[in-house]
């Protein structure tokens, strides 16, 4: 070990890293950057002192040394699955990390109260907890993940196909919103789009979150949050260049149409001057092709 350096060894005794003191702060910031080597969370990760000490999160890295690295499977546990969910529902921030910290899975899955097959990430974003959200994608939670349940999908184009053979317009709108339940496919942004949550959203795209995700009616992010009236999280969505112009399956209605037929007006202003950007891009690409 080189001297006023930290080593840090893998199992196996191969050091993985060696870092200069004076590089570093605690025990927590050293895990982020060993992430970005071993692929491994901070929360799966253990630091082990010669003497077997395993150093806390908080502890202050300010001496040369050699520590091991130990790497944690996750947890089996279904308690500890159904209690990460139940905190990420309530916003509880601390519980949310000491949970991971186990380490229980971010990507469990189970059914709420409502009967949805769900992960943590996405009853977090249902309910616009955005720190609980970054806790969760910090330690891998899949952000594009949705309710694959091949069963309830069919009884969602059941009902969708009845709903679109509907001649009055205006029920079967009503007839579609009151069911929204019934449809699958939805994502942390989606469901976090429908709940307004600009803050979630916000960060979800930044982080690589799929913008134009749609729902087994065929409702995408954009079009949810226009039917809801949520300004913001269009306005965030239109600057990640999500689809604007996407329309549902199963009434055939944009964003625009929900946005003036709700009578959102500042809503229909920013669509409308969306589709007329995007045309006056189209006709300009057009103009100098030809």
């Amino acid at each position: 070990m080189q001297a006023d350096m930290l080593s840090v060894l893998m199992a196996s005794g191969k050091e993985l890293a060696a870092i200069p003191v004076e590089q570093l702060t605690n025990v927590e910031m050293l895990k982020k950057d060993l992430q970005k080597l071993c692929g491994v969370p901070r929360f799966r990760q253990r630091l082990i002192e010669q003497d077997g000490t395993c150093l806390e999160d908080h502890v202050i890295l300010d001496t040369a040394r050699a520590v091991h690295l130990l790497l944690l499977p996750f947890a089996v546990s279904g308690e500890g699955a159904r209690a990460l969910t139940e905190a990420c529902a309530k916003g509880l921030v601390s519980k949310v990390q000491e949970l991971l910290q186990f380490p229980i899975d971010p990507n469990c899955r189970g059914f709420n109260d409502d009967g949805l097959f769900v992960t943590p990430i996405i009853v977090a974003s249902h309910k616009g907890h955005v720190e609980v959200v970054r806790l969760l994608l910090e330690a891998g939670a899949d952000k594009n993940w949705c309710d694959p349940t091949s069963n309830r999908r069919e009884e969602a184009a059941s009902m969708a196909s009845q709903i679109a053979q509907i001649h009055n317009k205006r029920l079967a709108s009503k007839m579609l919103e009151g069911f929204s339940d019934f449809a699958r496919g939805k994502s942390s942004v989606w469901v976090a789009s429908e709940g307004g949550h600009a803050d979630v959203v916000r960060l979800l795209l930044e982080e690589g979150a799929d913008k134009d995700c749609r729902n087994t009616f065929g409702q995408s992010p954009i079009w949810v949050a226009a039917s809801k009236g949520h300004v913001e999280v269009v306005r965030l969505l239109l600057e990640a260049r999500a689809d604007a112009n996407v329309a549902d399956t199963v009434l055939g209605d944009t964003p625009l149409m929900k946005a003036v037929d709700k009578r959102y007006e500042e809503l229909a202003r920013l669509l409308q001057q969306a589709a007329d950007n995007e045309c006056s891009s189209t006709a300009h690409v057009k103009h100098c092709q030809d």
